[in-house]
């Protein structure tokens, strides 16, 4: 990582020289936060691998980053700030989440196939 004169760092990410302006890492060291110049907030893992991307002025995480708030600041389409909360499911998680939502269809629907089902574990 370097650091420039701007107060701004530069770290070599997903194969790519990424400037940012803030950076979190996780408490058990595994996951990284940045805030880029490009005013998108993104999760990172120790590979440099990008997991999750946010549209960002600011971001703030909580203690176990399962959650990210994210600050977009006014605009001709949105006369104030606005303050964003998103979950940080893993792989896991979102396919959970997902399968909850669709379990009604997945079970009742004639269109769903077995494969499918089984991917909800039904």
């Amino acid at each position: 990582m370097a650091s420039n004169s701007k107060n701004t760092q530069s770290l070599c990410l997903d194969e790519e020289v990424r400037t940012i302006q803030e950076r979190l890492q996780c408490s058990n060291g595994e996951l990284l936060a940045t805030l880029g110049k490009d005013g998108m907030a993104r999760v990172w893992d120790l590979q440099g691998r990008q997991i999750a991307q946010y549209k960002a002025s600011r971001f703030a995480i909580n203690s176990d980053w399962s959650k990210i708030a994210t600050v977009q600041q006014p605009n001709a389409f949105r006369k104030q700030a606005e303050i964003i909360f998103y979950r940080m499911d893993g792989l896991e998680g979102l396919l959970a989440r997902g399968c909850r939502r669709l379990h009604w269809y997945l079970v009742n629907s004639q269109q769903v196939t077995d494969e499918e089902r089984a991917a909800c574990n039904l």
